[in-house]
């Protein structure tokens, strides 16, 4: 999937446009475009939830990007809305802060774990530290023997291949916890990367972290 549609919504909290910067960041580098949105609950407000996107996109200083500011109007909620939206966009990647402390709370905790549970393509999540770069350092993906970690490959060799960037297939093998060899020896995340190259004719690094805390390796 190439990363040349990015859908923000947005609630109007920095945290929130933080997310906006990192998707024009993005599309700048895919030649893509960015929809910035607002939920809204009543007819009423979408004028005003106009202006407020007209100014934060005029904010972001990206004239060299198109960026759309979307107003959407909720009927079952925020979640629902949202993904409603981006299901009817093909090919649209959601980008997304982590948290938003905003007028509709759109972003926040519970609302963005129901985005992750309805939307079923990827989603860039936007960490309240995340800066914007050019994207061109690795693309780290973790597996840990299930099939489900080992379904984000193929997507991040994609990815790799439109920002010019290497995909790092890294397992972490715990200290203390009793790991089954396949998934403990590096020939596991070996095999992963080999078959991913071979797949993508795109170079794939590995590594295997040692570590008793997992998300701190």
């Amino acid at each position: 999937m190439m990363m040349q549609h990015m859908i923000v919504p947005v609630d109007g909290s920095e945290h929130s446009w933080q997310a906006a910067d990192v998707a024009v960041a993005l599309a700048r580098r895919c030649n893509g475009r960015v929809d910035v949105v607002e939920v809204v609950f009543e007819p009423r407000e979408i004028d005003a939830a106009k202006l407020r996107l007209d100014g934060g996109i005029g904010r972001l200083g990206a004239s060299d990007v198109a960026i759309q500011p979307v107003v959407t109007l909720a009927s079952e909620g925020v979640a629902a809305a949202v993904a409603d939206l981006v299901e009817s966009q093909p090919d649209a990647v959601l980008t997304m802060a982590s948290h938003g402390r905003g007028r509709s709370a759109a972003l926040l905790g519970s609302i963005a774990e129901d985005l992750l549970q309805r939307v079923f393509g990827p989603i860039v999540i936007v960490g309240p530290k995340a800066t914007t770069s050019a994207f061109d350092g690795p693309i780290v993906v973790t597996v840990d023997g299930s099939e489900l970690s080992e379904a984000a490959l193929p997507l991040a060799a994609s990815w790799g291949i439109e920002l010019g960037a290497t995909p790092w297939v890294v397992g972490v093998v715990e200290l203390d916890a009793s790991v089954p060899a396949d998934v403990g020896e590096s020939g596991y995340p070996t095999r992963l990367a080999t078959k991913l190259a071979k797949e993508s004719s795109h170079a794939v690094q590995h590594e295997v972290l040692h570590s008793r805390h997992v998300d701190q390796a």
